[in-house]
């Protein structure tokens, strides 16, 4: 019988339970916003994340990776829905600049929309952010959108 005979690290570099309310606006505002170390060729980020909201106004959670402009590897529009429990594996692809994610809006399993790539440096330190962006008809509505937990791990 084989076994895995490799180096693997992982360390958590975020984690909270705190709640944190969007601001009432149509703005894209950061909830969460994590400092990633430097990474390695291989290395991988793992985002999980619970967001809620109320109503049924359309508002949209997104994941970027280096910051308020960076990369956007999630972005869920919920209307009806009421929560988001969501998992994300963004990873080098053997080069600390060129990342790959899943689909941008299915977070496992099978889709018709492309995976998302990126070309952030990884080999200095950056910044992961999580956003809310609610819609005209949110804001009106006077809904209320949180970011309920996160937790950030890395894999080296």
């Amino acid at each position: 019988m084989g076994g895995f005979s490799g180096n693997v690290q992982n360390e958590i570099v975020l984690a909270s339970s705190v709640a944190v309310t969007n601001p009432l606006d149509a703005n894209e505002n950061i909830l969460a916003t994590i400092n990633i170390p430097p990474l390695g060729a291989n290395s991988s980020i793992i985002v999980d994340y619970l967001e809620t909201k109320t109503g049924t106004q359309s508002n949209s959670v997104r994941v970027r990776l280096g910051g308020i402009a960076g990369t956007k590897y999630r972005e869920h529009v919920q209307t009806t829905g009421l929560s988001i429990n969501d998992t994300l594996i963004i990873s080098n692809r053997n080069n600390t600049s060129l990342q790959v994610g899943g689909s941008a809006s299915v977070a496992f399993g099978q889709t018709t929309t492309s995976i998302v790539t990126g070309a952030i440096d990884t080999s200095v330190a950056t910044t992961l952010v999580i956003t809310a962006q609610q819609s005209a008809a949110s804001v009106i509505a006077s809904e209320v959108v949180k970011l309920e937990r996160y937790r950030v791990k890395i894999t080296y």
